[in-house]
């Protein structure tokens, strides 16, 4: 009888599985932030040069008044404009802020951050690492969200930092020109998860209406 081979995982799936099982335990453990309502909301946008950083400017303004109309108490609503990568793990790690949306470049599984004459891409796992208690907010992805042809782990940013998967937002496989301001956005972004992830594998397959 011929031997059959076993199934190979994809390249990062070892990262993922770890990093799921870190989640799952902060989840269980009920490790996470403070209440949305109460937590602060922050915006981040990455770039460089005009126009785009007016456009992005604009962008996250727009946003902001968007979401501090949502607020009961009409909580200021905060914008970081190109954090340093150790602001970064600042704002991702830091409890107190509960909801987080990033405005610039990148694909679904990364973001892209400017800093010091050049771009670095920011993937999903390094944002894992950063995780502190699990935001109770949403997370917003604002940046084109291709997957790539041949991609086998298509993990959103947001994935090990929110509670909640379904909190998530992305246009997923949606490409933007650089001049794509809020209503352009609005168009196409949406939930990238309809499941909990309490089991692994909802969170290895999101949307991709």
């Amino acid at each position: 009888m011929k031997k059959q081979k076993k199934p190979t995982r994809p390249a990062r799936y070892n990262t993922f599985q770890s990093n799921y099982e870190t989640w799952r335990q902060k989840v269980e453990r009920c490790d996470v932030g403070v209440d949305n309502r109460a937590g602060m909301w922050v915006i981040i946008y990455s770039c460089f040069g005009e126009p785009e950083i007016s456009v992005l400017r604009k962008h996250s303004q727009r946003l902001a008044d968007e979401w501090t109309k949502t607020r009961d108490d009409g909580s200021k609503v905060e914008i970081a404009s190109n954090p340093t990568l150790d602001e970064l793990r600042l704002i991702v790690a830091d409890e107190k802020i509960s909801s987080l949306a990033f405005i610039g470049h990148g694909s679904l599984g990364a973001v892209r951050r400017y800093e010091g004459r050049r771009w670095v891409n920011v993937p999903w796992y390094e944002f894992a690492d950063m995780a502190g208690p699990l935001k109770q907010g949403v997370f917003e992805q604002r940046t084109c969200a291709m997957t790539g042809e041949g991609s086998q782990v298509r993990i959103p940013v947001g994935t090990f930092v929110m509670s909640d998967p379904r909190r998530i937002y992305a246009a997923v496989n949606h490409y933007f020109p650089d001049n794509a301001g809020f209503e352009d956005f609005q168009r196409h972004i949406h939930p990238v998860y309809d499941s909990d992830g309490s089991q692994e594998i909802n969170l290895l397959e999101p949307l991709t209406q």
